[in-house]
């Protein structure tokens, strides 16, 4: 006698149509958000990283100072080591007012200073549409810090700050939004979204990583 393989009802289908689609539902989001949260976190590991590589070349002597202004774009500027020595420690230099105020000013408006385009492969936001970020600073000059190697020049302007909650200690910052969910104007530090990211330099120009949630406080999580 011949024997018939028994297929799927109607009802079986729908029923397992319904599962998946509940499951969609549900695990859809979280799938997306941990994909969105991870692009940002390797945007701002690169920077963290760039920052690094900046101070590494400082260090070894391949610049006096270098000076980066974090917005849209990351600029670079750079200074050789014999026009640092010129202008921060030579003892003949004493009316000069980047020596006796150990600051930089900004950009190439200090002399000396001069942009190193070369060396700018980072940007986010407006200035790169495959960037899944906004940030905060964006304009004027975003946040900038100068690299030395004994970390004794601070820059002449003023930064946007963060108050670390651990040291009580105002820390330069530089904050990174999800592109899908706000826009260049809504990206600031009051934002309330799902993810917001920030990259904070000290006095020492050591750096820390923070990650902050929808109704939470910043929370380190690197430095």
């Amino acid at each position: 006698m011949k024997k018939f393989k028994k297929g799927f009802t109607i009802i079986e289908l729908l029923v397992v149509l319904a599962v998946i689609g509940v499951f969609s539902a549900f695990a859809y989001p979280n799938i997306s958000n941990w994909i969105e949260d991870r692009n940002i976190k390797k945007e701002i590991t690169e920077l963290e990283t760039f920052i690094k590589e900046m101070k590494s070349e400082v260090s070894g002597g391949k610049y006096g100072m270098v000076q980066l202004q974090l917005f849209s774009i990351v600029e670079v500027y750079t200074m050789s080591t014999e026009k640092f020595m010129e202008t921060y420690k030579n003892v003949q230099s004493s009316n000069n007012s980047y020596k006796v105020n150990k600051q930089c000013g900004s950009g190439s408006s200090q002399p000396n200073l001069v942009r190193n385009s070369s060396k700018e492969k980072i940007s986010f936001g407006r200035s790169n549409n495959d960037s899944s970020v906004w940030v905060y600073p964006y304009n004027p000059s975003g946040t900038v810090i100068c690299i030395t190697k004994d970390s004794t020049i601070k820059y002449s302007g003023s930064n946007i700050t963060y108050k670390d909650p651990g040291t009580g200690k105002d820390l330069d910052t530089f904050i990174l939004c999800p592109r899908s969910i706000s826009t260049q104007r809504t990206c600031n530090p009051s934002a309330n979204l799902d993810t917001m990211y920030q990259i904070t330099i000290n006095n020492s120009q050591e750096i820390k990583i923070w990650r902050k949630t929808k109704g939470k406080n910043w929370v380190k999580i690197d430095g």
